[in-house]
């Protein structure tokens, strides 16, 4: 059975993290039942080296607030695991085109919901069923579950994954004008005096030459060349 990547058996892996620091005193020899992911290993090992969050790399959480005993909730609402069936039997026996197979499990720490393409969901209570050997998702009693799980599930679907070369802080703090192009075109301006003009008047204090997209563009047009700023 190709669903058997979503059983507790294959998903529930043991974490067993050692941290010598003292911070982690307040938490040592005790167990946790938070939300993990293979993800969150990451940006836990930047951040105890002292490393910068890097949330538009990495999609998980540093662990360390777990580890040292200061958060108070667990940061995440639901686990995601993916499975790509293509290369197995089931697809010949279900007769499914390669790109369709791509089964998508959510779990919510207590229902756990998997998304099949061209088949109904499949809902599992863990809490009732812990062996998971009841499949909810047909029952109509459990209709607004499945609906919750896989609004939940197509709202991750939807987020950005990753935006590699530019964090959302740069994004969020950079001035946005409308008539800037990332082609080198300045629509509304006279000449370049006109515009370096409006730039150090009208953009406000974040000037948008800090801006990725167009900031070689105003750096050319306002004339900031190494070579000028010496002389």
């Amino acid at each position: 059975m190709i669903i058997g990547w979503v059983k507790k058996t294959c998903l529930r892996i043991p974490l067993i993290i050692y941290d010598p620091s003292r911070a982690a005193d307040a938490t040592r020899g005790s167990v946790n039942n938070d939300l993990i992911e293979s993800i969150d290993l990451a940006p836990t090992f930047v951040e105890m080296y002292g490393g910068a969050s890097i949330s538009h790399v990495f999609d998980g959480h540093s662990l360390l607030g777990t580890l040292h005993g200061t958060r108070t909730q667990d940061p995440r609402e639901y686990v995601i695991s993916e499975y790509d069936y293509s290369f197995v039997e089931p697809r010949l026996e279900l007769d499914m085109p390669s790109r369709d197979c791509w089964l998508r499990m959510i779990y919510d720490g207590r229902f756990k919901y998997i998304h099949a393409e061209h088949f109904r969901p499949m809902l599992y209570d863990t809490q009732e069923d812990p062996d998971e050997l009841r499949d909810l998702g047909g029952d109509e009693a459990y209709a607004d579950e499945c609906a919750r799980l896989h609004e939940k599930l197509f709202e991750w679907a939807r987020k950005p994954r990753q935006r590699t070369t530019i964090s959302d802080g740069l994004i969020e703090s950079t001035n946005i004008t409308d008539r800037l192009t990332e082609n080198g075109i300045v629509i509304g301006y006279w000449d370049e005096i006109e515009f370096e003009n409006a730039v150090r008047t009208e953009f406000g204090p974040r000037m948008s030459n800090s801006n990725p997209i167009v900031g070689k563009t105003i750096n050319a047009l306002l004339r900031r060349k190494q070579k000028e700023r010496k002389t």
